[in-house]
């Protein structure tokens, strides 16, 4: 199950980087994202320690990522030399914005495959299922990406 569920942690280990680059975009990925929104636990920590240094009203960067992640006894999960490739690893064009919404619509996808999986072993009632996947927020949606109703079937297809 593991391997099939959604991700895309390209687009995760960019909207990273570019938070520690961009004060801007640091602001943006807090205002659009949750934890959740990261599948690798690496990223969910990061992105939680950069959503703490937003609550003491410290700019996210590299000094600033290491001392909220010790305080947090949590950088040894997470070597600096990872978050340093992640400073390096953004695109040179990119909007921040678009990886938001690429990365929530990948959560959406997720979360809809593991209710699925939960409704295939009897866990829910199909009621239920269809309640929660119709209770999503909608998403920012541009020509070229699915609605939630998309997705539904896209992943109902996958599983």
């Amino acid at each position: 199950m593991t391997n099939m569920i959604p991700k895309n942690i390209e687009v995760e280990r960019a909207i990273l980087g570019a938070m520690l680059n961009d004060p801007e975009d640091a602001h943006i990925g807090i205002e659009h994202l949750a934890v959740k929104d990261f599948y690798i636990t690496k990223h969910q920590i990061i992105f939680s320690g950069m959503r703490a240094l937003i609550k003491e009203e410290k700019n996210i960067d590299l000094v600033n990522i290491q001392y909220i992640l010790t305080k947090k006894k949590k950088l040894n999960e997470v070597e600096v030399s990872y978050i340093t490739d992640l400073m390096n690893t953004v695109p040179v064009t990119y909007k921040a914005i678009d990886y938001c919404n690429i990365l929530k619509q990948t959560t959406y996808q997720r979360e809809v495959y593991i209710l699925l999986e939960q409704y295939k072993e009897g866990k829910i009632e199909f009621q239920d299922l269809t309640a929660k996947i119709l209770d999503y927020p909608p998403l920012e949606k541009k020509a070229d990406e699915q609605t939630l109703k998309e997705l539904f079937l896209a992943t109902l297809k996958r599983s």
